[in-house]
């Protein structure tokens, strides 16, 4: 097995704060977290902290790189739903398609409340109306949601890469729709079971594909 290149990525980084207690967990989004903190503090950690993670970046890194390259889990897949969604789909448009993964977003986050995405829904908000007057904030709005990718909660992770495409202009297709409500059910399933809340947020969806995504 290839290990990794510590001097490296010591090389790459100017400082590090380092600690252990992160670096223990077997999950996708943990060990990405993991990779990252071991990506930036190379060498920089005490030698102890090095001597144990020298060891279990060998297992660390190559799962991590593996499961990256894994599609991403599509629960919605089957339900009725989705058939409904591809069958509109010719007629259905960019500001439809976004309209209802926005709502279903929001939806979610009144339920599981994330301050790190609050600014990116009344970005969102304002934006509908008057894109052009808040365009200065995007960056930020961006990054703080960018950041809220990387963050330690696996649910949020999910709803954050939703929220990105939606501060995306390029258009949304269907298969764009799909991923992005995707995400919020893969979010949905770190607090229930699929038995739970499948056939309950299916039939949300369709109520929102009814109206449009209002509601």
């Amino acid at each position: 097995m290839n290990t990794y290149n510590w001097s490296e990525a010591a090389e790459s980084q100017d400082s590090c704060e380092f600690s252990g207690d992160i670096l223990y967990h077997t999950n996708l989004f943990d060990m990405r977290m993991s990779y990252r903190v071991i990506v930036q503090c190379g060498d920089s950690m005490a030698a102890s902290q090095a001597d144990d993670l020298r060891v279990y970046v060998d297992v660390l890194v190559p799962l991590y790189q593996f499961f990256e390259k894994q599609p991403m889990t599509n629960l919605i897949t089957g339900t009725e739903f989705e058939r409904k969604l591809l069958l509109g789909s010719e007629r259905f448009t960019d500001a439809f398609y976004r309209q209802l993964v926005f709502a279903y977003c929001q939806l979610y986050q009144r339920y599981y409340w994330f301050n790190q995405l609050e600014n990116a829904f009344i970005y969102l908000e304002l934006a509908s109306c008057d894109p052009e007057m808040i365009r200065t904030e995007l960056t930020s709005v961006r990054a703080e949601v960018e950041e809220a990718m990387g963050e330690y909660f696996e649910s949020l992770n999910e709803v954050a890469a939703a929220v990105y495409r939606l501060l995306d202009d390029k258009p949304f297709t269907v298969d764009d729709a799909i991923s992005c409500i995707a995400h919020v059910w893969n979010a949905h399933s770190c607090n229930e079971e699929l038995a739970e809340f499948g056939s309950r947020e299916d039939a949300i969806l369709c109520d929102l594909l009814a109206t449009g995504g209002r509601g």
